[in-house]
This record gives structure tokens, C-alpha cells and sequence, in this order.
């Protein structure tokens, strides 16, 4: 593996894009770690995949869902007592996306 480093800007617009600020001394700890993630999973797309059975599970679980049963649950008031922020009767967050 070449020991690949990006740039400061390479940086920020990554963290951008998943709304993380990060310290001074991220950016330039990511400027390293980044490309090393990247050269690894290009190592593993080296591999020959041609007789593996595509999987969503590898526990072999085939029903892992809750049955449909009514029990008594935390009354919404009480669910929703320490929320920071709430929206008709649901707790309320920022947009998570930039839109713009």
C-alpha cells in the first residue's frame, strides 16, 4: 500500500458532507486514515467473489421480527418527559440533510 495523503479541503468537504466538524488535529489524522480505508477496500475488491452466495444474514436467522402482541408500554408523557425539543406529541430533532 502507498501511503496516500489528501488534502486539507479533501478532508473538510468528506466531513461536509456527513455534517461533522472536526478539530485541526482530525483533519489531519483523517488525511491519513481516509486513504488507508480506501486502499484496503480496493484490496478487497480484489477478491474473487464468482462462488459466493450473496447473503443479507449471516446468522441464519430467517424470522428475527417481534410478534404482534399488545403490551403495556411508557405512557407518550413519560416517554417524551426529558425530550429537548418535541412536535406534536413526537420528539423533534434537526434535519439530519442539507438540502441546499
Amino acid at each position: 500500500m502507498t501511503a496516500h495523503v489528501m488534502s486539507e479541503d479533501e478532508v473538510k468537504k468528506i466531513a461536509g458532507l456527513v455534517k461533522l466538524e472536526l478539530s485541526y488535529g482530525e483533519i489531519e489524522k483523517f488525511r491519513t486514515t481516509i486513504p488507508q480505508t480506501l486502499d484496503v477496500i480496493d484490496i478487497l475488491k480484489e477478491l474473487n467473489t464468482s462462488k459466493t452466495t450473496p447473503t443479507s444474514s449471516v446468522a441464519g436467522l430467517t424470522n428475527v421480527y417481534a410478534s404482534d402482541s399488545i403490551s403495556v408500554t411508557l405512557p407518550q408523557n413519560l416517554a417524551l418527559a426529558n425530550a429537548h425539543d418535541k412536535a406534536n406529541g413526537l420528539f423533534a430533532t434537526e434535519a439530519v440533510f442539507d438540502r441546499s
